[in-house]
């Protein structure tokens, strides 16, 4: 009579709950444009289609490379003052501004565009 193989048990997997913060890209264009005056056009910053989910984590924390202690001080000084518009601007910089302004709360952020 043959033996029969143990059944190995399958690895205990972990869920973890995170809040996720929802957000219409053309209502999030709007608030920050009361916010700041700006008119941003996020499609274009994310380089996306019509569909699609895009997230992104802020945290306000301080920034440790020198570079981007330069780069934070631009969005600043376009978003809230009348620097000119970065060369090069992401989502995650507007949204990392806004933050530090204590106009939006860290957290994750998931930002649909559809249209």
């Amino acid at each position: 009579m043959a033996k029969k193989k143990a059944k190995k048990k399958a690895p205990k997997v972990i869920f973890k709950e995170k809040l996720l913060i929802t957000v219409e890209y053309g209502d999030l264009e709007q608030f920050i444009k009361d916010k700041t005056g700006k008119d941003l056009e996020i499609p274009q910053i994310l380089e996306c289609a019509n569909g699609t989910d895009h997230s992104l984590s802020v945290d306000a924390e301080p920034p440790t490379m020198k570079h981007e202690i330069g780069e934070r001080a631009e969005m600043e000084a376009f978003l809230f003052g009348d620097g000119p518009e970065p060369a090069s601007m992401s989502m995650y910089d507007v949204m990392d501004a806004l933050c530090r302004k204590d106009l939006i709360k860290p957290g994750e952020y998931l930002i649909e565009v559809s249209w």
